[in-house]
């Protein structure tokens, strides 16, 4: 038993002696023929042009830290590549490689070869530059075909909608492609295969493909460009007023600018909206310490009704009511209902969600759970009842072009639009308009 342990034990020794022994002429060899000389001078070259940058911080140590992270480098480098030759090459193998680049011969090719090793690493790069130049180049001619060929199916496609009003033609949308259908007849004039087609007002922008984007004037003309996807970027307000402790005097208001901005607030308030009803400044506030709303004067009196018992509450500043001020109130149910100044309530615990903060001519998408309605925040009634079909978006078409406020198109320019939404059904998109005329396409 003994003498087997002996043999396993001068066995693994032997081997292990042999693996050193076959290392260490991999090295040698490595060394003959240049691999390691030059891996060495790339790292030198390397190190000195980032030490460069922080002479400061090695000053009279350059030298030494070259060094060091020489020595580590090549170690590394070695520990990486030795074991690649082991595995290829034979011990023969190597000893011949050996013998060879110890002669006149060999010694002749490893110094010719480092010679001109930068010239052929500056060959190669060229080599790259080109490949990318010409790759690039072969890339930019194919998108300029491909863009030309969808340029032209657009052309083709749109070749005959002149004949028709422009704000006439309806878009639908099956799975994820756009065509457009004739109000008048509800027949299909341009079949959905588009990325995105939307109303005529005047004017309209679509695209093909992903790839070819196209506007629309109201003259019919067609101009093409290439369509890049818009990636939303979220916007946060920075709040730049100044913030005024409670224990000062027992602040508990706040003031505006000349602009009536919010210039400062106290800090028991989480949060601070001012608005002006007639002459005088109030604010929605937000409490710290339970987060519920409330409506506080300049001075931090609070407003009767709004004494900050709310969950939520949001100005309604699109209604139209010049002598009053209404809010939409959310309660513990997450329900909403119209109040106003004077405490009056109107739809109690009726509507479904707060209004959108960008109206369509004041009109808002509302939506509870798999529920949906459209609420008119000018007129303060319900356009849409609430029901179960998806109502994606509200949207018109006109043959001016209107302008577009910070919070979506102003409710006095309604008489200048016809006013769509639309509705979600399995794979098609259709749209309604407000008398409740759908517009479906006819297969």
């Amino acid at each position: 038993m003994i003498q087997k342990i002996l043999l396993l034990l001068f066995t693994f020794f032997a081997f292990q002696v042999n693996a050193q022994n076959i290392n260490k002429k991999i090295e040698k060899f490595l060394k003959l023929n240049g691999t390691i000389g030059q891996m060495e001078k790339t790292i030198t070259k390397i190190i000195e042009q980032e030490v460069q940058y922080y002479y400061e911080v090695f000053g009279n140590n350059e030298e030494l830290v070259k060094k060091k992270i020489t020595e580590k480098l090549l170690t590394k480098f070695k520990s990486i590549i030795i074991p690649i030759y082991s595995k290829t090459y034979t011990e023969s193998d190597i000893d011949n490689y050996i013998t060879f680049y110890s002669s006149e011969a060999g010694k002749a090719i490893t110094e010719k070869t480092l010679m001109i090793s930068e010239q052929l690493d500056a060959a190669k790069m060229q080599m790259v530059r080109n490949l990318e130049f010409h790759i690039t180049k072969e890339i930019k001619n194919l998108k300029k075909e491909k863009f030309e060929e969808k340029k032209n199916e657009v052309i083709k496609d749109f070749s005959n909608f002149k004949s028709y009003e422009l704000t006439d033609l309806i878009p639908f949308r099956i799975e994820d492609y756009w065509g457009y259908i004739d109000r008048k007849t509800n027949n299909i004039v341009i079949p959905a295969k588009y990325g995105n087609l939307e109303f005529f007002h005047p004017n309209m922008t679509g695209h093909y493909k992903g790839e070819v984007g196209f506007d629309i004037n109201r003259h019919g003309d067609i101009s093409f460009f290439e369509h890049q996807e818009i990636v939303d970027i979220p916007f946060e307000k920075i709040c730049r007023a100044k913030i005024i402790s409670s224990h000062n005097k027992g602040y508990k208001g706040f003031k505006v600018d000349e602009e009536g901005s919010l210039s400062e607030y106290s800090d028991i308030y989480k949060e601070v909206k001012p608005f002006k009803k007639g002459d005088k400044y109030y604010a929605i506030a937000i409490l710290k310490t339970n987060g519920q709303y409330g409506i506080i004067t300049t001075s931090g009196k609070r407003v009767k009704g709004f004494d900050f018992t709310q969950k939520k509450i949001l100005l309604n500043k699109d209604a139209n009511d010049e002598k009053n001020v209404w809010f939409f109130v959310q309660n513990d149910y997450d329900l909403w209902s119209l109040k106003n100044f004077n405490g009056k309530i109107k739809f109690k615990d009726e509507i479904l969600s707060s209004p959108s903060p960008i109206t369509t001519f004041g009109l808002s998408i509302m939506r509870k759970d798999e529920v949906f309605a459209i609420f008119d925040c000018y007129k303060m009634e319900w356009v849409v009842k609430p029901q179960i079909e998806i109502i994606e978006n509200i949207t018109y078409t006109s043959k001016a072009e209107l302008n577009k406020f910070k919070y979506g198109y102003s409710h006095s320019d309604r008489e200048y639009a016809t006013i769509y939404y639309s509705i979600e059904e399995n794979d098609l998109t259709y749209f309604v308009d407000l008398k409740g005329n759908k517009y479906k396409p006819v297969e």
